[in-house]
């Protein structure tokens, strides 16, 4: 299974090569030969959990979700259309949908390197012996905070940080018994409630079982979240120069050093500029439940959709009317999203992640200094 994970890393890497080339080529002469390499599905926005920092546990009537017959002829066009592309399943909570499973091990029996983000409360010993079987390259948790009534508050459920904890040692233990190559990545949001207590979470992470960290700052996206705003920037600096230095010892966290150095100004809400062209349109594409298509989530609020597939293929949406004028527009935005899936990456940003969330080793514990 090891050699399996390893051939789709392979895929993804040479897709990401040959995409670095035809983004270069649309910035320099307009000439399209760009390809999703980064697919992102809400499968779902349903949730187990309350979380102070979401909406989806909030919103009274949910999209209708499409089958998994739907979605697998959608990846089976992508396979086409953008072989190499990685796919993240979130939601919502995913593991709610009745049939993921059966997309997951369509992706896995095709050779389509593909994660789902969970809040790990659901998974238990059957479902972490069924998700790695499945081949799933990661499984990022969504833990907050090493103290669990911090957790528990902040995610709105009495005991969710020990079964997700619970998970990540379900997860790798059954992916050493399998013999199975994957990543489990811890995933906090940094806010003013775990600020000071992040570089601890990164070290209880690997303790856990889990060979990465990937932090992302806090957005404002419910009144709960302007609460939660890092105001204390002396507190965010000492932080952010702990966690670099973690990182040089070894600790796996995803985050480069600059990216972690422009949380500080994300929180002293001062403008960050892009030092390129954004390159989101030309390289992510994300799904609704429903099946509608976008770019990202802010050039969605402003444009609108770029199409669905419950009446459109994969080369119909990327390539269409809407999508080209889009991306057009896209390129020459200037905003600096911190949130990870669309933060700004220098090349070798994207080497080193590619590295993390592909060919991590298994976790081990590089200092007990910060503990």
């Amino acid at each position: 299974m090891k050699l399996r994970v390893l051939k789709k890393a392979l895929k993804v890497a040479l897709a990401n090569a040959r995409q670095e080339l035809a983004e270069r080529i649309y910035i320099s002469t307009g000439i399209d030969f760009t390809r999703p390499v980064q697919v992102y599905v809400i499968i779902t926005e349903r949730c187990t959990a309350r979380c102070a920092m979401c909406h989806y546990w909030r919103i009274k009537n949910p999209q209708n979700e499409l089958p998994a017959e739907v979605w697998i002829k959608a990846l089976k066009e992508l396979k086409e259309f953008a072989p190499g592309y990685h796919i993240q399943f979130t939601g919502g909570e995913p593991l709610l949908k009745e049939d993921i499973l059966d997309i997951l091990r369509w992706c896995g029996e095709n050779g389509v390197s593909a994660g789902i983000v969970s809040n790990g409360e659901l998974i238990n010993e059957k479902l972490a012996a069924e998700l790695v079987s499945a081949g799933l390259n990661n499984v990022n948790i969504s833990i907050d905070s090493p103290v669990p009534e911090i957790h528990d508050e902040l995610r709105g459920k009495p005991g969710i940080f020990r079964r997700a904890v619970e998970g990540i040692g379900y997860l790798r233990r059954e992916a050493e018994r399998q013999g199975h190559k994957l990543t489990i990545s811890v995933k906090p949001t940094l806010h003013a409630k775990n600020v000071a207590d992040m570089p601890k979470l990164v070290a209880d992470a690997v303790e856990w079982g889990a060979n990465v960290v990937n932090i992302q700052p806090l957005n404002i996206n419910t009144e709960e979240t302007n609460q939660m705003w890092i105001n204390d920037i002396e507190l965010l600096r000492n932080t952010v120069e702990t966690l670099i230095a973690m990182k040089s010892e070894g600790y796996p966290i995803a985050n480069s050093e600059r990216q972690m150095r422009m949380w500080i100004k994300h929180f002293k809400r001062e403008p960050i500029q892009r030092r390129t062209h954004c390159r989101v349109g030309m390289r992510l594409l994300a799904f609704r439940p429903d099946g509608s298509a976008h770019f990202c989530s802010p050039l969605r609020k402003i444009y609108g959709d770029i199409g669905t597939i419950k009446d459109q293929s994969i080369r119909e949406i990327w390539q269409g009317e809407v999508a080209r004028r889009i991306r057009k527009i896209s390129v020459n935005c200037k905003l600096n999203c911190t949130a990870s899936c669309y933060a700004e990456r220098t090349l070798r940003e994207k080497i080193s992640f590619f590295f993390k969330m592909f060919l991590s080793s298994k976790p081990s514990v590089a200092s007990t200094r910060h503990k």
